[in-house]
């Protein structure tokens, strides 16, 4: 009885908490209630996107007037900025860009300490560059999605450094499917970057993930992951 009552107020229950951490402007959010370091007081791109999220899962979307939903999608939009080493029209938290562009000595060295052992074979650290472009390429396909799923689009057409399918399918070879959790996020980038391109790609993502797919878990990877979260996480993807 207790976890059905829990389903029955759960979506009460989040639409209460998602409000705690609004920033009384509706479509800005806090990470958390307390204990955030001065990155995540800033940090808004990612968070204003899973709160638009949020209110569309919840019905809360629906409650905003088309003034206060216009200036949501028009916030999100803002976002998309031209930097190098980035693909056109990325989503770009300026927070999240400095964060990893922040060269410091020790940050050098990690990243040249990585370099040295990925000459080992099995070995492949992620440097800091790799990790940037992920998260940025992370939330490039939330925003993207979120406003596809609240019938909106992109105020410009994001523009994909990996768009020819041999490029794809190299790329793709190239992910850890023993980490599908990792690997299923860049993947479902794709999709969504081929959804906005004209299914440029669809049938080779199909292709691929039916190479994947596990029918005992119904999750994707090519080896056993160590751990159910990954299973599950993967599936997620």
């Amino acid at each position: 009885m207790n976890n059905l009552s829990f389903a029955q107020n759960a979506v009460e229950s989040a639409l209460a908490f998602t409000m705690t951490l609004n920033k009384k402007d509706f479509k800005s959010f806090l990470p958390a209630q307390e204990g955030l370091t001065t990155e995540g007081q800033k940090i808004s791109l990612g968070l204003s996107t899973y709160g638009l999220k949020l209110y569309y899962m919840l019905g809360e979307w629906e409650n905003l007037n088309n003034e206060q939903k216009n200036e949501w999608v028009e916030y999100i939009n803002s976002f998309q900025k031209n930097y190098k080493k980035l693909p056109k029209n990325s989503y770009v938290d300026k927070v999240v860009y400095d964060f990893y562009n922040n060269n410091t000595l020790r940050g050098l060295s990690k990243d040249y300490l990585k370099k040295i052992l990925n000459i080992i074979p099995n070995l492949n650290y992620e440097i800091k560059d790799t990790q940037f472009k992920k998260a940025i390429n992370a939330e490039t396909k939330q925003a993207i999605a979120t406003l596809d799923q609240v019938g909106r689009s992109s105020e410009k057409l994001f523009l994909p450094d990996i768009s020819r399918s041999e490029d794809m399918k190299k790329y793709l070879d190239s992910l850890n499917w023993s980490k599908p959790w990792t690997s299923g996020a860049q993947y479902a980038s794709l999709c969504v970057y081929s959804k906005v391109n004209e299914d440029s790609n669809k049938q080779l993502l199909v292709d691929y993930s039916n190479l994947l797919v596990n029918e005992e878990t119904g999750s994707y990877y090519k080896e056993t992951p160590n751990h159910p979260r990954e299973i599950i996480n993967g599936a997620m993807k």
